[in-house]
């Protein structure tokens, strides 16, 4: 996304909680990644992971974006990075 993160960010967040059913008051924390990623990025996914953490008195819970794809390879390991590969 090259602009509009910052104002798509929090539909884009409500959208996925509306998919996976759920209300905020089901949540015990929130994370966000801290890079590595573009500064802008980064920077508005933090902002709006503390706002929002701070609304709905949560706390936030920092994930490096490798530490993502490790888990996300886990559970589907015909993702993205090995589509092919047998």
């Amino acid at each position: 996304m090259q602009r509009g993160q910052s104002e798509r960010l929090v539909p884009m967040v409500q959208a996925a909680m509306a998919a996976a059913r759920l209300l905020w008051s089901d949540l015990q924390a929130l994370a966000v990644t801290s890079g590595p990623g573009g500064f802008t990025g980064v920077r508005i996914g933090l902002a709006a992971a503390q706002g929002l953490a701070l609304a709905w008195d949560l706390p936030v819970i920092a994930v490096s974006a490798f530490a993502v794809l490790v888990v996300i390879l886990a559970v589907k390991p015909t993702g993205l990075f090995t589509k092919g590969v047998r």
